[in-house]
């Protein structure tokens, strides 16, 4: 049986923020996450053992951004956070494509829900950002 070879590279992945391709991201495996914010299925099992799930209409997904010190996305977010600390929601489009695989998706709205901790010493150390975006389309292929 013949198998064919196949690769991933990171190369192929785009990450567009507010209509801007996302710069200065971090090292490792989990440079970009995207997780469902709940469970698609909530069980029920009555007392007599008949069961029920639940489908949820909630599309909306957790996003952490790890970047560098230096990233210009970082600065952008920074400067949004900022903004924000005054009581105002300021959303903005996200997308996350890997062309190799067309996995991803998109949403016309997200926003920040926690900035990174800052620390200093001898070497740089990550920017976690964590958005929220609501009504995540992962069959969206077009970049926000």
């Amino acid at each position: 049986m013949s198998r064919a070879l196949t690769s991933y590279s990171f190369l192929n992945v785009a990450v567009v923020l507010d209509g801007k391709l996302v710069t200065g991201l971090w090292e490792g495996n989990d440079a970009v996450t995207i997780a469902p914010h709940s469970d698609i299925g909530f069980p029920l099992v009555g007392v007599d053992g008949a069961a029920i799930v639940s489908i949820t209409a909630d599309t909306s997904v957790m996003i952490v951004l790890k970047l560098q010190p230096t990233s210009p996305t970082h600065t952008f977010l920074h400067n949004r956070w900022k903004r924000m600390r005054s009581g105002r929601l300021l959303p903005f489009g996200l997308s996350v494509r890997d062309t190799g695989n067309n996995e991803g998706g998109s949403a016309a709205e997200a926003t920040i829900i926690r900035a990174p901790q800052h620390a200093y010493g001898e070497n740089a150390a990550s920017r976690d950002w964590v958005l929220f975006a609501q009504a995540w389309d992962p069959t969206q292929v077009e970049y926000v």
